[in-house]
């Protein structure tokens, strides 16, 4: 998420991205909290669209967060959230869904997908990764 926090130049604002600060633990509940996952919340045509990608920035950045408080030795409250929201098995779910898009859906489209942009064709594999990242800092 890009925020303008005022002019820089006459012509131009001073834009800051977020996602580059650490989320706070206040942050970080409402993210784990609000966050899409699984058949439940996914149809399998939606993977892929602009509400679907804006989703995995959002698990995206709360798996870079697991991780940096991982390795740092910090409080890891982004892993102790997603425990106590009893979301392991929508991150379970959401690997299913992928996996079923991945094995049922992208075979079918993959031709016509070189047509369109190649990150938006990218991101939905590179989702599997990103959740099996997540589940593997949330392990024991």
């Amino acid at each position: 998420m890009i925020t303008e926090v005022g002019n820089y130049t006459s012509d131009s604002a001073l834009m800051i991205d977020e996602s580059q600060f650490p989320l706070s633990q206040c942050e970080a509940e409402h993210l784990v909290t609000h966050l899409k996952l699984g058949p439940s919340s996914w149809a399998l045509e939606e993977i892929g669209t602009t509400e679907w990608l804006e989703n995995h920035a959002v698990l995206e950045r709360l798996n870079k967060e697991a991780h940096s408080q991982a390795v740092d030795g910090t409080d890891e409250f982004i892993k102790d959230l997603f425990v106590r929201e009893d979301r392991i098995k929508d991150l379970i779910g959401e690997l299913i869904l992928i996996w079923t898009w991945k094995t049922r859906v992208y075979p079918l489209i993959s031709s016509n997908l070189a047509k369109l942009s190649s990150l938006r064709n990218y991101v939905p594999l590179y989702h599997e990764a990103t959740v099996i990242n997540l589940l593997e800092v949330n392990g024991p």
